[in-house]
């Protein structure tokens, strides 16, 4: 899978069904595997960092449970 297609799908919490925001960067190992994904929270996003704000998180890979055709499912408690 691109990066750009994992752009495009929302990521929600599997424990209560909440959207949390899209993604907007991944890190990545030394190894080449995804180590985190960086999650912008908001629709406003982009326009509130581009201000110097700070408004995404980081998620583990280890927290995603899985990727669906428009949706990536996240595990956060």
């Amino acid at each position: 899978m691109r990066y750009s297609e994992l752009q495009l799908k929302d990521v929600v919490n599997v424990n209560n069904g909440q959207k949390v925001g899209t993604v907007v960067d991944l890190i990545i190992s030394n190894e080449g595997k995804i180590d985190a994904l960086v999650i912008e929270r908001s629709i406003w996003g982009k326009i509130y960092r581009t201000l110097g704000g700070k408004n995404s998180t980081i998620v583990p890979y280890s927290n995603v449970t899985s990727i669906g055709a428009d949706i990536i499912f996240i595990n956060l408690e």
